[in-house]
């Protein structure tokens, strides 16, 4: 099965592309960042295309994203953009791929420490890779991915429309 794991945000989306058996096998296919800039509208509208067309590309199944909190972090000064985009990317994986395919994880619940570089440094050595501080975004996506594969193995998370809010 072919899964999206999504870190949104409306300037800068990082994303993994995984391909999973369900049990012990697990591929990590492609990563990368989705970024535009100019106004919120433009970008929300370039987001949607970029994801739409790695669903089609990799012939994603599944994929899953951080929920969205309103206000999480007080010092994030775009919450509201964060939170469209957010909704942007939720409706179109849920238009393409269906509502039961479409899974959301709690912000930190999948990161352990919570500090950029030490996720970073982590993912770099599990999947041998050589990201910077610059790629965050990238490393949150895989490490988000990486958590959920192994989270779906033993206590499955509902879709996103079935969890209880």
């Amino acid at each position: 099965m072919k899964l999206l794991s999504l870190d949104p945000a409306s300037k800068k989306t990082g994303f993994a592309v995984w391909e999973t058996d369900g049990t012990s096998g697990t591929e990590l296919l492609d990563y990368g960042l989705i970024s535009h800039q100019g106004r919120l509208m433009n970008r929300l509208m370039r987001l949607s295309d970029d994801i739409d067309r790695l669903l089609a590309d990799n012939q994603i199944e599944q994929a899953v994203m951080e929920k969205p909190v309103r206000n999480y972090n007080q010092t994030y000064p775009n919450s509201d953009s964060y939170l469209s985009a957010c909704k942007v990317v939720r409706e179109l994986l849920e238009d393409r791929l269906g509502k039961k395919n479409v899974f959301g994880v709690n912000v930190q619940t999948w990161k352990g420490s919570g500090k950029k570089k030490d996720t970073i440094r982590i993912v770099n050595l599990v999947w041998k890779l050589e990201l910077t501080e610059k790629d965050d975004d990238i490393a949150d996506a895989i490490k988000l991915g990486e958590w959920f594969i192994k989270r779906q193995r033993f206590n499955p998370l509902p879709p996103l429309g079935e969890a209880t809010q």
